[in-house]
């Protein structure tokens, strides 16, 4: 097995993706999880539509996905995170209290940050879970 192959494998194991995204992450020369982040889900996105053979549509439609991958580059354990945190729907993250303008220009590390900052601790805590829903009677 070719060192590409290799870090095709490990991309898909530890961000839980697809072998199309893990080989479009290292045609853009992300090999591994962790390079991911200093970059953000625009960075990726422009980078993938600067591909010969991804239209500007078709990056866009990775940006939910870049969200999390970005996030999970700041990550010990992303193989458990990307279990435990599976939606990054812009609804999702403004649910949990997280979506702010520009969050799609934030690398993982600013993801990250801004996590630590809303949660007062490390990464996402059971504060940030979309609140229950109340009946009018409670």
């Amino acid at each position: 097995m070719t060192t590409d192959e290799n870090s095709k494998k490990q991309l898909q194991k530890d961000l839980a993706i697809t072998p199309k995204t893990a080989s479009l992450l290292l045609r853009l020369d992300y090999h591994n999880y962790r390079d991911l982040h200093v970059s953000s889900p625009n960075i990726i996105a422009a980078q993938l539509k600067d591909l010969p053979d991804v239209t500007a549509a078709q990056a866009k439609t990775y940006l939910r996905g870049l969200r999390r991958m970005v996030w999970l580059g700041t990550q010990q354990e992303p193989q458990v995170q990307a279990k435990l945190y599976p939606d990054w729907t812009q609804k999702a993250l403004t649910q949990r209290g997280l979506w702010k303008a520009g969050y799609d220009d934030m690398t993982g590390d600013e993801v990250e940050a801004h996590i630590q900052a809303i949660s007062g601790k490390h990464s996402f805590s059971p504060s940030l879970s979309p609140p229950p829903s109340h009946s009018p009677h409670d």
